[in-house]
């Protein structure tokens, strides 16, 4: 299922400075299923919609758009069906209803792995995403934050900052 969403980012100069306007907006539809427990460790997971592959957030170069906007034009047209759960200045994270949602009629990560197939890089796609918190939700004993800040979503930012953004929201 293609998207079809330009992104820009538009850069304005006068002699004495550097005007960034950043005209994108990050949509992130997502699902979580239910923690895993362990004795002294959870471990969640957050199936996240992402283009290219599963390597970049969905964007669109309408930033100052209502959450209403998104979710009539971007969202409900291409099958999700939920509520917004966060809205930042660059980002909306969409938590999808997956009795409402027809999840099956979209491409999973699974489906590839399963096959031992790569996924192509023009395939939008569900990606799965673990966080193994503490037992008290506090702690990083397992060193997970540090890696999750190696992994990048272009300009969007680091898998870190999506965890982030889906914890608190």
């Amino acid at each position: 299922m293609g998207l079809g969403c330009l992104c820009i980012s538009l850069r304005f100069v006068d002699i004495n400075h550097l005007y960034h306007y950043n005209t994108e907006m990050y949509i992130i539809p997502y699902f979580l299923t239910e923690p895993q427990k362990g004795s002294h460790f959870h471990i969640k997971t957050a199936w996240v919609f992402l283009k290219n592959g599963g390597a970049n957030v969905w964007e669109t170069d309408e930033a100052t758009c209502t959450e209403k906007f998104i979710s009539e034009n971007y969202l409900t047209p291409n099958g999700f069906h939920g509520k917004v759960t966060k809205r930042t200045k660059t980002s909306l994270f969409f938590q999808i209803n997956t009795a409402k949602t027809r999840i099956q009629d979209f491409y999973s990560w699974s489906d590839f792995l399963k096959k031992e197939e790569t996924v192509p890089p023009n395939t939008d796609i569900f990606r799965p995403f673990f966080w193994l918190d503490s037992e008290d939700n506090k702690g990083d004993d397992w060193g997970w934050r540090e890696e999750c800040k190696s992994v990048c979503f272009g300009k969007f930012g680091t898998l870190e900052d999506l965890w982030e953004g889906l914890r608190s929201s």
